[in-house]
């Protein structure tokens, strides 16, 4: 579609209303894991008390949350950020170019190579709860 935004794997962007299952709605940093559509997306948190005892990178061995860490001041992300992983969400190119055009989904950023390949790689490691469909998208 002409009128898909451009995206790319690795690029973290912001939503200002991101609409979860249960209505709620709120800002949410996304990345980005593939560039076609549907877009498919991590989302991020920055409530790292629910996340004990991470170190920077893949964090698999916690029985409930799967997360890549990244410390606050690295990849230009001021703050400790959590992706979480691996649930993938997915946007469509309407969805995409309706957010842009209300203002509500901005360009933040980009996760450098190294920490996207190794975020896929532990999304590889925990990757039997992707759909088919997903997993053949991302890797």
């Amino acid at each position: 579609m002409a009128n898909e935004p451009n995206v790319i794997p690795g690029e973290v962007l912001i939503d200002d209303s991101f609409k979860f299952p249960d209505g709620q709605t709120k800002k949410k940093l996304l990345i980005v894991l593939a560039k076609d559509y549907p877009l498919l997306i991590f989302l991020t948190t920055s409530h790292i008390e629910k996340y004990p005892q991470n170190q920077h990178g893949c964090n698999i061995n916690r029985k409930r949350y799967y997360n890549y860490y990244i410390p606050a001041e690295t990849d230009f992300l001021r703050g400790e950020t959590i992706i979480k992983i691996p649930k993938v969400w997915e946007f469509s190119a309407g969805e995409v170019l309706q957010k842009v055009l209300c203002g509500d989904l901005h360009h933040l950023g980009n996760l450098n190579s190294t920490s996207f390949t190794e975020l896929i790689r532990c999304l590889g490691c925990v990757g039997s709860y992707l759909s088919n469909r997903h997993r053949t998208r991302i890797f």
